[in-house]
């Protein structure tokens, strides 16, 4: 299974795992130990975002995504950054 189709999944898998359902459990049980160990940590990163939303009355799923860049390293974040931005400061008139 994908990283794209764990994370897809993950929607109906709820933050605190004393939550599952027993579809849940059963599907939490399927998956290899690298994956369950991948929506084990996530689940934690979103329990984290959660708390810090909670406190900092600020949205949960930007700092969701925030805490996962953070995991990047520095020049990923540059290259993704660089990417998908811009590398001139102004847009060029045609």
């Amino acid at each position: 299974m994908q990283v794209e189709q764990l994370s897809a999944t993950l929607l109906i898998v709820p933050k605190n795992p004393e939550k599952l359902t027993s579809e849940g459990r059963a599907w939490l049980a399927s998956l290899s130990d690298e994956q369950r160990a991948w929506v084990e940590q996530d689940m934690a990163l979103r329990r984290r975002a959660a708390e810090l939303a909670r406190r900092l009355g600020r949205d949960e799923e930007a700092l969701y995504k925030t805490l996962l860049h953070f995991r990047r390293s520095a020049s990923e974040r540059l290259r993704l950054g660089l990417r998908h931005g811009r590398l001139r400061t102004v847009a060029r008139r045609a």
